[in-house]
């Protein structure tokens, strides 16, 4: 991961400070749904964020690492723990892909929509294969392309600068490519369940979703764009977001993949 691209993500994250809503808690936690939990595992939860998923299973396996490269981020689930009086998670500020744990380290991997941050998917599937015991599992979460008005921020890209928006989503879009990148990778025994977690969003909520920000680790065409440039684009994004709105509010597409496998 380019610092500058790792840079980008973590300043997002760090300004997040509304990050612990009801509805971003209730999306990570669908993952949990599909988890198969025992007292005697120890656990890998990857982009661990404020502590959604490390929080909600330590109290049925036996023990937690939550890792995640924001600061801000861990320190907040610094304080939720110390609220919460729990003593088995242990949380580390550090880039994952800068780690490297003893193989066979974990029983069950986890990671919440996260994973198409990771500029090598692959990589880091090998990576979590090893790191697994034998018997172990993986879960993770992720978007189709169609999510969080991606589309229309694309059309707005094309129509304004006439450049094609790459997606981070694309290695993972679909059920058969999350299937493919896991068999790659060695699992076996993977399923993958599809939810729709969109809802309706006010239009002014809408409108505010998106202040022209934009993360891809290569080529990422925003860089060449000056602030003045992305302005226009937030501007047209809002212009196009209002075309989408009825009595009910404007629909965000929430289409997301659950995805489970093991090593056998």
């Amino acid at each position: 991961m380019s610092n500058d691209y790792q840079r980008q993500v973590i300043d997002f994250y760090a300004l997040r400070h509304d990050y612990d809503n009801d509805f971003t808690e209730a999306r990570a936690l669908k993952l949990v749904n599909y988890l198969y939990l025992q007292k005697s595992q120890s656990v890998l939860d990857v982009a661990t964020g404020t502590g959604f998923i490390a929080v909600a299973i330590a109290p049925k396996v036996k023990s937690v690492i939550g890792v995640d490269f924001t600061p801000e981020m861990i320190a907040r689930a610094e304080k939720k723990l110390e609220a919460l009086n729990i003593e088995n998670i242990d949380l580390i500020n550090a880039d994952i892909a800068a780690i490297d744990f003893a193989e066979s380290s974990f029983d069950l991997i986890t990671c919440s929509l996260a994973i198409a941050l990771f500029p090598d998917i692959p990589q880091v599937l090998a990576k979590w294969y090893q790191w697994l015991k034998k018997g172990g599992s993986v879960a993770f979460s992720c978007n189709n392309l169609e999510s969080h008005f991606l589309p229309l921020i694309s059309g707005v890209c094309r129509e304004t600068y006439g450049f094609e928006l790459p997606n981070l989503h694309t290695p993972i879009a679909t059920p058969e490519k999350c299937h493919q990148l896991l068999e790659n990778a060695g699992f076996t025994n993977i399923s993958v369940n599809v939810e729709q977690l969109g809802r309706y969003l006010p239009l002014e909520t809408a409108k505010n979703f998106w202040y022209g920000q934009y993360f891809y680790p290569q080529h990422n065409p925003f860089d060449r764009l000056s602030a003045g440039e992305i302005a226009t684009l937030v501007n047209n994004y809002r212009r196009e977001i209002e075309k989408n709105a009825t009595d009910q509010g404007v629909w965000q597409d929430a289409t997301t993949f659950f995805i489970t496998a093991s090593k056998t």
